[in-house]
């Protein structure tokens, strides 16, 4: 019988040892998993403030614009408001120096007996004791520089009486009298020159 024939492995023998780079490796992966996740989800909070912040952002520009528009609307006013007191200013009509001045004009034994005035028109009732007197009158209002323009409205005789008398007697003490209205359109350039210069 033959003999048996020894075991020869020819294959180098392989011994496994212990790799400490798998380890290493996961970790790393791990790591960056990690990372990957928390900057992924910093982006996305951020993203959300970002809105969230552009969007408060457009909201007081939306509020700034508001008031900015209110502002200028009080600006607005408060122009056309002084524009209007400055206009006011300048063209106040001194009436008080106007009916002295129709009152010195007057002549003797005649008295204003009314007096209106709105917007450059002047309203005149005068008493006059003869048409002479009406006549000069309206020549001296023709003629004033304060007027630009003198119509007469009504001229009406009537007659002034003793308010004693009675009905029987006598009535010696009567005296004729004319009322006359006048309509008159005011200078208000010269008389207002008129009033700055006695200031």
């Amino acid at each position: 019988m033959p003999e048996r024939l020894p075991d020869i492995n020819l294959l180098p023998q392989y011994e496994r040892q212990t790799s400490y780079l798998f380890p290493i490796f996961i970790i790393f992966i791990s790591i960056t998993l990690i990372a990957y996740i928390f900057i992924g989800v910093s982006y996305v909070k951020t993203k959300s403030s970002v809105k969230k912040v552009d969007k408060i952002y457009a909201q007081l520009n939306e509020e700034v614009e508001t008031l900015q528009l209110e502002v200028n609307q009080i600006n607005d006013r408060d122009e056309s408001l002084g524009q209007a007191v400055l206009f006011a200013e300048n063209h106040v009509i001194p009436t008080s120096t106007f009916i002295v001045h129709l009152n010195d004009i007057l002549p003797d034994k005649s008295f204003l007996r009314e007096y209106t005035y709105e917007n450059q028109i002047a309203e005149v009732i005068a008493h006059f004791e003869v048409l002479d007197s009406v006549a000069s009158y309206t020549t001296a209002l023709t003629v004033s520089e304060y007027i630009r323009d003198t119509k007469v409205d009504e001229i009406e005789a009537f007659m002034l009486t003793n308010e004693e008398s009675t009905e029987d007697e006598v009535l010696f003490d009567t005296i004729p009298r004319y009322q006359t209205e006048f309509t008159l359109t005011i200078n208000k350039h010269t008389l207002q020159e008129e009033t700055d210069g006695d200031e």
